[in-house]
């Protein structure tokens, strides 16, 4: 049998060594950042959304991809207008980077433990949007690094989340920028999305997008009156001459 050359065509262009035969290069440059927002991508099913997720530019996610597409000669993402799938060999490069992200996450933990051994209680007082979307995941990963570091959770508006950390009854909150917010020391936490749902036969049923006043003449079903994110759309809709008009809550 003659000799042959294990190269994979990625994009015109584009081609790269099948990593079985490289194990060295994999060793020496497929990065831990890299890794950690291929995982965002695939979570996200989104370039755009993994970038503010992680609070960097799409273009160098994209590029962080690309690198490992190189670095391993196979496609890891399809790239399609409203997002990416994972291909089979992409599902195989998840899987380990759970893992190694998991081991280093283990030997933070252990590290911590003999240096510092953290113990105790932190009080988080938060709204409902980051308590249903994000918190889960973030206290699940530092109870894994600080197990014996308990967390109270409880949920406010935003408005009362300032009060209670004003008050010294929370260690931190995390909110919405609401009236006030100003007076205490920020840090970006998450971005929210927010989507309209409408009836199939509505007038914006096709629509893939949608101007905020392009609803106004319509009812809204929306989260309690003193949450945050519906004075934000009251505000919104005042500030174009308009009432919002919030049927259930």
């Amino acid at each position: 049998m003659g000799a042959f050359d294990l190269t994979w065509r990625l994009s015109p262009g584009l081609t790269g060594t099948a990593p079985w035969n490289n194990v060295e290069n994999l060793l020496k440059k497929l990065d831990l950042t890299s890794l950690r927002l291929f995982v965002a991508v695939c979570q996200e099913q989104n370039i755009a959304r993994a970038a503010e997720r992680e609070f960097i530019a799409s273009s160098a996610v994209s590029r962080r991809i690309a690198e490992i597409e190189v670095l391993i000669g196979l496609p890891v993402i399809q790239r399609q207008s409203r997002g990416i799938t994972v291909t089979p060999v992409g599902e195989t490069v998840l899987r380990y980077a759970l893992a190694i992200i998991g081991n280093i996450e283990q030997l933070s933990a252990e590290l911590s433990r003999c240096s510092s051994g953290a113990k105790g209680r932190v009080r988080v007082v938060a709204n409902l949007s980051s308590i249903v979307q994000f918190l889960p995941e973030d206290v699940a990963a530092f109870g894994r690094v600080f197990p014996e570091v308990s967390i109270e959770l409880e949920e406010e508006n935003s408005a009362d989340v300032l009060r209670i950390v004003a008050e010294h009854a929370a260690d931190f909150g995390i909110c919405n920028p609401v009236a006030g917010s100003e007076a205490f020391e920020q840090m970006p936490y998450r971005q929210d999305r927010l989507a309209v749902l409408v009836p199939g036969a509505h007038r914006l049923a096709d629509a893939s997008r949608a101007a905020f006043d392009d609803l106004l003449g319509d009812s809204f079903v929306g989260l309690r009156s003193e949450s945050a994110l519906t004075q934000l759309l009251v505000q919104q809709a005042a500030n174009a001459g308009r009432q919002l008009d919030v049927k259930f809550a």
